[in-house]
């Protein structure tokens, strides 16, 4: 059949070319893994940081390449240092109660959790034996932060779903080509041949400009967290610093190292970390250190999921 004829059952040679096409679209998979093709930030660059994001929640969505539950976490926290709303300690977990009108000047995912938390009334109750809510506000704000973040994370890599769709041409070739070949049989390998190049589209992506150059600065700001607090600056200054940059640290699976970091600059200073209390939490005896039982108890809670 056809100019060339191959000395092989159809089916066979239809059944080898899908099996090189599927193993063609899983190496270039782990080749183009976004972590592998993003960014090392540069040590010198993380002195000073300039324009942080907006919103913690995109840092984290940034640095992650995906959604992580530390976005939430990291995002109540800073509406409740911006006075929006603040949070205490309660026998069931944590109360968190509107303290003011959310401005429009906050972010849109600030907007969108503001609005699920106090729908009917002026507080929410993080339960921490049973988080159903809370789970429950986490896949809200993931599905939103997907929808506004996760689309400009990534686009097609055409280079790579070129040669899967070379191979399809080449494999559709070789079966008409061999023994025995139907119409049928060239009907079916040309359907999961396809399948398999739009599955291309989707798993064989590549990072954007935006998530190219975000990832960058999301790596500076982790490095410069996990630097420490600056010592050549005084202990007001230490803390301005301290809660300007919790909540990205959060984001950024860094809370728990910036908190005590923090704390102990202080105590070598002299000054008790139990005895500062953030006006925009109550959760103990403790200080600062609360803050870290805080961050934990409610990641604590999102893992129950």
């Amino acid at each position: 059949m056809g100019f060339i004829s191959l000395e092989v059952q159809a089916w066979v040679a239809a059944l080898a070319s899908l099996m090189v096409q599927s193993f063609y679209l899983v190496l270039l998979f782990f080749m183009f893994s976004l972590k592998t093709n993003l960014p090392s930030p540069k040590m010198s660059e993380t002195k000073e940081l300039k324009n942080l994001p907006a919103s913690p929640a995109e840092t984290g969505y940034l640095y992650h390449a995906d959604y992580h539950d530390s976005c939430l976490v990291a995002t109540l926290v800073h509406l409740a240092i911006e006075g929006v709303t603040s949070i205490s300690d309660h026998y069931q977990g944590w109360l968190i109660q509107m303290e003011a009108p959310c401005p429009s000047s906050r972010t849109s995912e600030e907007r969108l959790l503001f609005q699920e938390m106090f729908k009917n009334q002026k507080t929410f109750l993080v339960e921490r034996e049973k988080p159903n809510s809370f789970i429950k506000l986490n896949e809200s704000f993931q599905a939103f932060l997907d929808k506004i973040y996760g689309k400009k994370l990534t686009r097609p890599h055409l280079e790579g779903v070129l040669g899967s769709a070379v191979l399809a041409v080449f494999g559709g070739f070789l079966t008409w080509n061999a023994n025995n070949c139907s119409g049928t049989l060239i009907t079916t390998y040309s359907a999961v041949s396809f399948i398999l190049v739009c599955m291309g589209t989707q798993i064989l992506r590549k990072p954007t400009p935006y998530l190219f150059q975000g990832y960058e600065m999301t790596s500076r700001i982790r490095s410069k967290i996990m630097k420490g607090p600056d010592s050549a600056k005084g202990t007001d200054e230490i803390l301005e610093d301290y809660f300007l940059l919790l909540p990205h640290a959060i984001s950024l699976e860094a809370g728990r190292f910036w908190t005590i970091a923090t704390a102990e600059l202080l105590k070598s200073r002299g000054v008790d970390p139990t005895t500062i209390e953030p006006d925009w939490y109550s959760g103990g005896s403790r200080g600062l250190m609360d803050i870290i039982s805080l961050i934990d108890g409610l990641l604590g809670c999102l893992k129950a999921k």
